[in-house]
């Protein structure tokens, strides 16, 4: 009986990671479209998605948020406490978030999650990509710094 057992456990909690980490990224790629809409600039961390930003502090464009930015915060955009970082099944949200410029104003905002094994990586491939190709697209994952996801969240400019 444990030879059926444990690996079909095992698959079923494999699989509910997956869905727990894939529905978790497209609710915080939702959340900062949304902070984006009403604040017309692009959260440096998570935790603007949940707190309004002060005067002083910055966006992902590396430019103070001014007055009528953070008067715009319509939120929390997420319904979640985020301190500095997010628990998803065995993975781990980071609440940093990392601007890439690929050309000019545009480019991407990556959310990155670790602790995300390859088959874990592969569904959420799947899922976001429709492909198996692990080093391109919305979602890019290495087995070097803990099983590093990547969800690529693309820019409209700053």
């Amino acid at each position: 009986i444990a030879a059926v057992v444990i690996p079909t456990s095992a698959g079923q909690l494999r699989q509910g990671h997956a869905a727990a980490l894939a529905n978790q990224l497209t609710n915080l790629r939702q959340a900062i479209a949304n902070y984006r809409e009403n604040v017309g600039a692009y959260p440096i961390a998570l935790t603007q998605l949940t707190t309004q930003p002060v005067t002083g502090e910055d966006d992902s464009c590396g430019a103070n948020l001014s007055a009528a930015e953070i008067n715009a915060w319509r939120g929390p955009y997420i319904n979640q406490n985020i301190v500095a970082a997010l628990p998803v099944g065995n993975a781990t949200i980071s609440s940093t978030l990392t601007r890439i410029t690929i050309s000019g104003t545009t480019g991407d905002l990556q959310i990155e999650a670790l602790g995300v094994d390859n088959d874990i990586a592969l569904v959420l491939e799947q899922q976001f990509d429709g492909n198996n190709n692990l080093s391109t697209g919305n979602i890019t994952w290495t087995s070097v710094s803990n099983g590093r996801l990547v969800l690529h969240v693309p820019m409209r400019g700053c």
